[in-house]
């Protein structure tokens, strides 16, 4: 039988968030694709608005954080209140990572600025196109897409990306749709507008509240406006329609006992309730699942457009991996275990806070109002501070893991890699370690741990690579050099160990760091026939293969 014609590499559906972070990353990874969308301009409101630590190191890595941080508000603290007694103030910008401050930027900018982006190197979204029918086909995906004017064009893809959002044609159609639970009773009013109150606003401070029955939120946006977003019992409530200035003024001088507090100017409006839920599964042979088509989010700790991002940056190096024979397919299928776990977890976390604040009982409000600002460093407030930024999610389940390394301390595999400043052996120009991680290529830092005997070591790991182009040595020694020696070629200096510390080594250690900077590989620096035979397990020996062709 004939092999099918592919039309298109891959097809993203879905221009959002998700959908154009992912074109970004397959531009930079040379791999053919298209994105199309049924709207005809990027989002105008700004909906989601936050852009977390992790979010920050992804797209520092596609290159693109800077245009998005012009646009964006920093945040630095949020002042906590509980049933209208001041709990304390909290800073959230102490976070281990270059991009520590999470930023409030609206999706209508990140959309704006990663659309442009994509016009910059003819990359465009297809807008006003849309996927009327999906097929899986097993080795494939076909879809229709049905153009402005009407007319219909068949598209066969080998990957189909959907970033639709939650109501995706394309998980019904790889048979991984699910109904999303609703919590009852629940809905949010949402409005961005210029604010003046009792309190200063401070640039990058934020203030929480909460009430018997939900809470009320002041972020700051860009352009001097506010975010003040409220969750009620929708008993006596309009909740079948945006509110009105006036009655989201009333809400702020009630619940924050201040009655000169005015809102002017709005720009934005919204209301909804709560759906929630993950899909069982994120890839069904050509068909993958991203963002908000493979799980919907609570209004928990503002998770929603970060993790979507973050599913495609998990993904977008899979498939270019695939796509350049550097790996087998079998890959993509660690798109799908370490994602949905990360997601079912968070899902279930974001289900038991969303019922302790949205609607608590008379003694967790007793105790909060009591005890509040005695547990505001050491508690809760501080668990938040962590689990927002995004920097903790790790992969511990992941098919893609091998631990082999001592000390309880360390960086484990399935973790994210942190990041350390260190000076190149070559030229002595200090370095990020990111600079060296997040490449086109696995980075095997060898940590000599403060030894200088490893020589061995560092030759033993370059003869493993020799077969695999698709990984980049670079001894990281503590040990300082003495006169006349020779350093490994892209040595780096860590005399004073601020990566060997940020790492928790004490040993000479092989940390193999995947492209999206997560830690794949961690065992003895002695460990290299090891290393070896894990990476004939996961990716593909180029090298032997072009010689095999050659002859």
């Amino acid at each position: 039988m004939a092999e099918t014609q592919i039309d298109c590499e891959v097809l993203i559906v879905g221009g959002g968030p998700a959908g154009l972070t992912l074109a970004n990353e397959l531009h930079r990874w040379d791999v053919p694709f298209r994105i199309v969308d049924k709207k005809a301009e990027p989002e105008r409101y700004s909906k989601a608005a936050n852009l977390w630590p992790r979010s920050q190191e992804v797209f520092a890595a596609i290159g693109v954080l800077e245009r998005l941080l012009e646009r964006s508000a920093p945040l630095h603290t949020f002042s906590l209140h509980g049933y209208g007694k001041l709990l304390g103030h909290i800073p959230m910008d102490r976070r281990p990572s270059p991009y520590g401050t999470p930023a409030f930027i609206g999706q209508n900018e990140v959309e704006h600025v990663l659309s442009l982006c994509l016009d910059e190197v003819g990359a465009s979204v297809e807008r006003r196109v849309t996927a009327v029918e999906i097929t899986d086909h097993g080795g494939h995906a076909e879809a229709v897409l049905q153009h402005a004017g009407g007319e219909r064009e068949t598209v066969r893809a080998r990957w189909l990306v959907s970033c639709e959002g939650g109501a995706s044609l394309a998980r019904k159609a790889a048979g991984l749709d699910f109904e999303p639970e609703r919590l009852k009773n629940r809905f949010i009013r949402q409005i961005d507008a210029r604010l003046r109150w009792s309190r200063p606003s401070l640039p990058g401070h934020a203030s929480f509240f909460l009430k018997r029955d939900g809470y009320m939120g002041i972020l700051p946006l860009p352009g001097g406006y506010h975010r003040m977003f409220v969750l009620s019992d929708d008993a006596g409530a309009p909740a079948d329609r945006d509110p009105t200035l006036e009655e989201m003024q009333e809400i702020l001088r009630e619940v924050a006992d201040d009655p000169a507090a005015e809102l002017s100017d709005p720009v934005w409006f919204s209301h909804g309730h709560f759906n929630h839920g993950v899909a069982p599964g994120f890839r069904r042979n050509s068909i993958l699942l991203a963002g908000d088509a493979g799980h919907m989010t609570l209004p928990i700790y503002g998770q929603g457009m970060n993790t979507g991002m973050q599913d495609v940056f998990n993904l977008g190096w899979k498939l270019a991996y695939v796509h350049r024979g550097w790996a087998p397919e079998a890959l993509l299928d660690s798109y799908d275990a370490e994602r949905r776990p990360v997601r079912e977890g968070l899902n279930a976390e974001q289900t038991r806070v969303f019922h302790a604040i949205a609607k608590p009982n008379w003694l967790r409000r007793r105790v909060i109002y009591r005890f509040g600002a005695a547990v505001l460093f050491k508690g809760p407030a501080q668990y938040f501070v962590r689990r927002s930024s995004q920097l903790d999610v790790a992969y511990e389940g992941s098919p893609l893991n091998h631990d082999g390394g001592r000390g309880r301390s360390s960086v484990k595999a399935g973790e994210r890699a942190p990041d350390a400043v260190l000076v190149e052996a070559v030229g002595l120009r200090p370095v990020s370690l990111f600079e060296a991680i997040y490449e086109e290529r696995w980075t095997l830092l060898l940590f000599d741990g403060g030894r200088d005997d490893t020589g061995h070591a560092v030759t033993s790991a370059a003869d493993v690579l020799a077969s695999w182009p698709q990984v980049a040595l670079r001894p990281v020694l503590a040990a300082p050099r003495t006169g006349g020696s020779v350093v490994a070629p892209g040595s780096l200096l860590d005399i004073d160990r601020f990566a060997h510390q940020a790492y928790g080594l004490e040993h000479p250690t092989l940390v193999l760091v995947r492209p999206d900077g997560y830690v794949a590989f961690r065992g003895a620096a002695t460990e290299g026939a090891r290393l070896g035979d894990y990476l004939r397990r996961h990716l593909t020996n180029v090298r032997f293969r072009e010689t095999q062709s050659a002859a």
